[in-house]
């Protein structure tokens, strides 16, 4: 049993237990990855008192799905419901059984305030969330201090983030493989958007901060170094993967991204190829009305040159039979 007394930033950790919940005591598939899911209440900043007074009527009615922790950066509350090594119950299951969304090794936490304002969210808020999450860290759940996903708002998402098919979703099989901070807008088999497009680096980094201790104002701390050292290798690793990809997509010296139409010679429809968070390269079909549209608005070019005996073109058909058989395999969006 592990219950949280107080954070490295010295904020004291309320304890209270609730004994109704529905999804067991113990992780299901212990060795799956760690993790800490981000769910917002919904509710105004400040409501914290509120929230839990909706958790007492749920257990009151056996209908109680809490999660680990409730923060709120409001009156800087923190209140722990359920051991933070076993599951919560926050999260909508997979009914077909494709991946254990509670049952994994994943401390979840409800954050009081709206998706839609989070990417407002001051640093002085985000630095409180991550000390709560530095407390988790130390408290004895390793979960690594990085994010494997985008947090999209409201404002910004290039899809319907509220769906059971969101492609911001991590897929079944790479679920128990996923580590570090992600948010219920991640999470397969649920349709939930929170927490919103929340700044998580600065969540991480006050985290690290929280847990690696200044050295003094003029030198980089230890937290400040391993973030470097992280970032240096997740940027890495993806350009080694772009150029692993990109090498194989050339006609020319020209290389095709998201800006020029694309089609093969046996197949009359124009696509976009564009890059998924998270998911990797995909395609979009344009319809005449669509391209039109982002014509107009110069998104993509309405004329490519060299293609077609010399003459602008706007699109380009892919002849090179490596080049289509990997285009074909891009999944249609």
């Amino acid at each position: 049993m592990t219950w949280l007394t107080r954070t490295p930033g010295g904020i004291d950790v309320e304890r209270r237990p609730y004994g109704v919940a529905n999804c067991g005591r113990t992780w299901t598939v212990p060795g799956a990855a760690p993790r800490v899911t981000l769910h917002t209440t919904e509710s105004r900043r400040g409501s914290i008192d509120a929230v839990l007074n909706l958790w007492d009527q749920a257990e009151r009615n056996g209908t109680l799905t809490v999660p680990h922790f409730t923060i709120d950066a409001g009156p800087r509350r923190i209140v722990q419901h359920r051991d933070m090594l076993g599951p919560a119950c926050a999260l909508e299951g997979c009914g077909d059984g494709r991946a254990s969304t509670n049952g994994v090794p994943n401390v979840q936490v409800e954050i009081c305030g709206y998706a839609t304002e989070s990417p407002g969210w001051s640093d002085d808020d985000l630095a409180f969330i991550g000390d709560w999450l530095a407390a988790v860290r130390a408290g004895g759940f390793d979960v690594p201090l990085a994010s494997p996903v985008t947090f999209y708002s409201d404002r910004n998402a290039p899809y319907v983030l509220a769906s059971y098919s969101s492609p911001n979703r991590i897929g079944a099989a790479a679920w128990y493989g996923t580590a570090g901070v992600i948010g219920h807008q991640h999470v397969p088999c649920n349709a939930h958007w929170d927490p919103g497009g929340v700044n998580v680096g600065r969540i991480l980094y006050h985290a690290a901060l929280a847990l690696g201790g200044p050295t003094n104002g003029k030198e980089l701390t230890v937290a400040d170094i391993k973030i470097i050292t992280d970032q240096i290798a997740a940027l890495s690793a993806q350009v080694a993967q772009m150029q692993s990809t990109l090498g194989g997509w050339m006609q020319g010296e020209r290389i095709y991204d998201g800006l020029v139409p694309v089609k093969t010679a046996d197949d009359p429809r124009q696509f976009l190829v564009v890059i998924v968070p998270g998911k990797g390269y995909a395609r979009v079909h344009l319809t005449g009305e669509a391209k039109g549209v982002l014509q107009k608005q110069q998104t993509i070019q309405a004329g490519v040159g060299g293609f077609d005996g010399g003459h602008p073109v706007d699109f380009v058909t892919l002849t090179d039979p490596a080049q289509v058989a990997w285009f074909k395999s891009l999944p249609v969006l």
